[in-house]
């Protein structure tokens, strides 16, 4: 049937919207930051693909087996966004 798999489609001209978007040297690190967080949901990222990326933090168990949140590294999202913001790290 043709509505199947319709959930997993992604509209093409929404895609490169957010890609015009997320390259415009207008566009600051927050507003980059927000698009990379909704195109994560939109294409159903798992949580190790969120973290790898900077969006949320890892959580690490402690010595005494209770639950230490490590701050969110850089990542890959993190380095893209410098990279296309032409931080002197990529040049």
């Amino acid at each position: 049937m043709e509505a199947e798999g319709r959930e997993y489609m992604v509209d093409r001209r929404m895609v490169n919207s957010f890609l015009v978007q997320f390259v415009d040297e207008r566009s600051d690190a927050l507003t980059k930051r927000h698009m990379l967080d909704a195109m994560s949901k939109i294409l159903g990222f798992s949580i190790e693909e969120k973290q790898n990326l900077g969006l949320v933090k890892k959580v690490e168990k402690d010595a005494s087996g209770g639950k230490k949140e490590e701050p969110a590294r850089g990542g890959f999202g993190s380095s893209l966004v410098s990279f296309l913001m032409g931080d002197d790290e990529f040049d």
